[in-house]
């Protein structure tokens, strides 16, 4: 096995970690703020959706100002995004297409991230 297809792989499992930790993140600041909601308002664990987790974002805020928890989980959603390009070129993904399009891609999604995160405000 090269050098490269070791990153590759090494990267691909960090992928699964940063995941598993990502989604215990998700799930405390779920608890955290289902603490301070009413019990019909409060957030159930399964079935996100987009609209349902820029809801917990804003409630979060809103009752954490100084929380640090959005700022963690859009971290680790862009350390998953770089183990996820890192992987790809280890595994030779970008053979036949140009590495900078595909990290303008990703630069991309993660803009999106942050302003679902509400770094851009709402």
């Amino acid at each position: 096995m090269a050098p490269r297809e070791i990153l590759g792989a090494v990267a691909l499992a960090c992928v699964a970690v940063v995941g598993i930790i990502s989604t215990l993140t998700h799930l405390e600041m779920v608890d955290k703020v289902n603490e301070h909601l009413p019990k019909e308002e409060q957030f159930d664990q399964l079935g996100w959706y987009m609209t349902k987790s820029l809801r917990l974002f804003r409630e979060y805020k809103r009752l954490f100002p100084d929380g640090r928890l959005r700022l963690k989980l859009w971290v680790l959603t862009a350390l998953m995004f770089a183990c996820v390009v890192v992987s790809a070129w280890g595994f030779g993904f970008f053979g036949h297409i140009q590495l900078w399009w595909f990290t303008a891609l990703m630069l991309a999604c993660l803009a999106v991230s942050a302003w679902g995160f509400g770094f851009f405000g709402h």
